[in-house]
């Protein structure tokens, strides 16, 4: 059972930015291992550019990081779900 109170669990994996490739699936975070900038497209669309710090953690809907204008590094996504343990 899912509920928006459990416990989060994640899955995080490596993300090379690209202009064309989306996500497999919507990732629920995105974390960037050196700092700079992220330019992303969130789950309706829209081009958002953000900065973030070295090793933030920035909760949000990503289907993808785009090369053009980020320049963080270590840019990994996470995915993830809700675990009723009740």
């Amino acid at each position: 059972m899912f509920s928006a109170t459990a416990p989060r669990f994640y899955t995080w994996l490596s993300v090379t930015p690209s202009d064309s490739a989306t996500l497999n699936e919507v990732g629920s975070a995105i974390r960037a291992v050196g700092a700079g900038t992220i330019v992303y497209e969130d789950g309706d669309g829209n081009a958002i550019s953000t900065s973030l710090a070295a090793g933030e953690i920035f909760p949000t809907s990503v289907t993808k990081i785009r090369a053009t204008g980020t320049s963080a590094t270590g840019l990994l996504v996470a995915y993830g779900f809700n675990v009723d343990r009740t």
